[in-house]
């Protein structure tokens, strides 16, 4: 027997602008979405002693959506990326990211990026960072890191439009 905590509160969301990359070589244009999270946890047990703290978890769900809340969402590993300066400092001494994007001149202030580590920006990728990040955080906690099994990630980025990816725990 699995108990799943399932884990979608209101707050658990971020709003970013992105661009998907095709094989192609085309890409969407720079566009945004209000997206929303959800986490699922598989337990190991349900004992009164074994008791989860929601708090901790919905704490760093909050944490890690504030990362990616109101940035430019970039691929760190992606090849469809040109970089020709990143943080270079202008008169204004503002740190800007310059780069090409199939054909394409951008720049961009630096603090307003937030480079995913994934090789495009699409939400199965997105599933995929915030699950890992997730999991790296919570199993700092000594407590939490004994009961949990895996954690599911689902993003959607419109109403009914969406993915999910599950991660074992323990890796």
């Amino acid at each position: 027997m699995t108990c799943r905590i399932v884990l979608a509160k209101d707050r658990h969301k971020f709003s970013a602008a992105h661009m998907t990359f095709f094989p192609d070589g085309t890409k969407e244009p720079l566009h945004g979405h209000n997206y929303q999270v959800g986490v699922a946890l598989s337990l190991k047990q349900t004992s009164f002693q074994k008791m989860l703290s929601l708090s901790l978890v919905k704490e760093q769900i909050v944490e890690l959506c504030g990362r990616w809340d109101e940035r430019v969402l970039l691929p760190r590993r992606s090849k469809m990326l040109r970089i020709i300066k990143r943080e270079k400092e202008t008169k204004a001494s503002q740190l800007e990211t310059e780069f090409f994007a199939c054909k394409k001149h951008y720049v961009i202030p630096s603090d307003e990026i937030a480079w995913i580590d994934a090789d495009n920006i699409t939400i199965e990728a997105l599933c995929g960072v915030f699950a890992k990040e997730l999991r790296n955080a919570l199993k700092k906690n000594s407590q939490i890191k004994t009961l949990i099994s895996s954690i599911e990630v689902s993003i959607f980025e419109t109403r009914g439009q969406g993915a999910s990816l599950e991660i074992p725990f323990g890796l």
